[in-house]
């Protein structure tokens, strides 16, 4: 599934961003920091060669906004912050979307939620515009906090 850079509209701004899908069960694997999926792949060959199948054209970020979602089959109790996300994040930069991981130059947001079948969704955003795309393509559920938040920060 080739793609180019996708855009959004915000105040009349098209603001490039990817997004990046990987189909699978990683939860066991990423939470481990197991470096092999159960059919022996090296789960870093898998995210690289994934994310270069999903790349077409490429404008890389020098500062980026990352926000990985987790979907899960069911309502089990699951800790984000015990996975190691770092296979995604060092494909997405050897894929050369970023330039640099450093935390001078990628901010993360990690989330979870539902879905059918175990996933992981990646989107890459210039981190001037972190705010505008979290209120326009993060999924709905999610604005409705974010638009809470804010309310609270104006007041």
């Amino acid at each position: 599934m080739n793609k180019k850079v996708d855009t959004f509209s915000f105040n009349g701004l098209e603001i490039p961003y990817y997004h990046l899908q990987y189909d699978g069960e990683f939860y066991q694997y990423l939470r481990l920091k197991n470096r092999y999926l159960a059919d022996g792949t090296r789960i870093n060959s898998y995210f690289a060669n994934e994310t270069i199948k999903q790349i077409k054209s490429l404008e890389p970020f020098d500062k980026a906004f990352m926000t990985i979602i987790h979907y899960f089959p069911d309502n089990r109790s699951r800790d984000l912050d015990n996975n190691y996300y770092k296979p995604i994040i060092d494909s997405i930069r050897k894929a050369r979307i970023i330039e640099d991981d450093s935390w001078q130059n990628v901010s993360l947001l990690t989330l979870g939620d539902l879905a059918d079948k175990e996933k992981i969704e990646v989107y890459v955003t210039p981190h001037e515009y972190a705010i505008e795309f979290l209120f326009t393509l993060v999924p709905e559920k999610f604005n409705v906090a974010l638009k809470d938040m804010v309310k609270i920060i104006k007041k």
